[in-house]
């Protein structure tokens, strides 16, 4: 998914690399089922904290669900590996 034609300034790769962070971090929360009760401090720089909210923000249920079960898969396959060389 490209977030560029919704936030220009993602074309800055360092930007990108904050707004992905705040993705990411979401994600992991997410499927940790440890959401904290703020946004995450991800810097006292305003805007890079903003970019950060801007990922954090941009995080679907859909995401989420998409990780989740990529996360199963791998699992399972991980396990039916195991159990092939017992």
């Amino acid at each position: 998914m490209s977030f560029i034609a919704q936030y220009p300034e993602l074309k800055n790769k360092r930007w990108k690399s904050i707004f992905m962070e705040g993705r990411a971090t979401r994600i992991k929360a997410e499927l940790a089922q440890a959401m904290p009760s703020q946004l995450p401090l991800f810097s006292h720089d305003a805007t890079y904290q903003s970019l950060f909210e801007k990922g954090w923000r941009s995080v679907t249920p859909i995401d989420v669900e998409y990780q989740r079960q990529k996360r199963n898969r791998q699992l399972n396959a991980r396990i039916q590996e195991i159990k092939g060389d017992a």
